[in-house]
């Protein structure tokens, strides 16, 4: 059974994300993010929030090991299994977009 470490690191591998990368984007160090994948440290609790975020998953399933949202997975049925990380990725920012950011994302994107 994976415990969080390993789930943090497969979320962030599947996120296509480097340890830097996350540690940028929730406002840590790469050694930190290091230090939670090989269970040296964990991260404080404000921390789980923006890290489900970033990494496109559930804090049920980080902390817990809960399965990915069934949402998820139906989309990831539809395009054929298994998803790519960074379709899979993709998913999940646009889904936290408000209508008017994913409209403007469409515009530029060409859509």
């Amino acid at each position: 059974m994976a415990n969080f470490s390993d789930r943090l690191r497969a979320a962030r591998t599947a996120a296509n994300f480097t340890q830097e990368q996350l540690g940028f984007a929730v406002g840590v160090s790469k050694q930190a993010v290091s230090d939670w994948e090989n269970e040296r440290q964990h991260p404080s609790w404000p921390l789980l929030a923006p890290l489900s975020k970033e990494l496109g998953v559930s804090l049920d399933h980080l902390i817990a090991g809960a399965p990915l949202s069934r949402r998820v997975q139906e989309e990831a049925a539809a395009y054929g299994e298994p998803l790519p990380p960074d379709l899979r990725r993709l998913l999940e920012v646009g889904r936290r977009l408000t209508p008017r950011k994913r409209k403007a994302l469409l515009t530029l994107l060409g859509k």
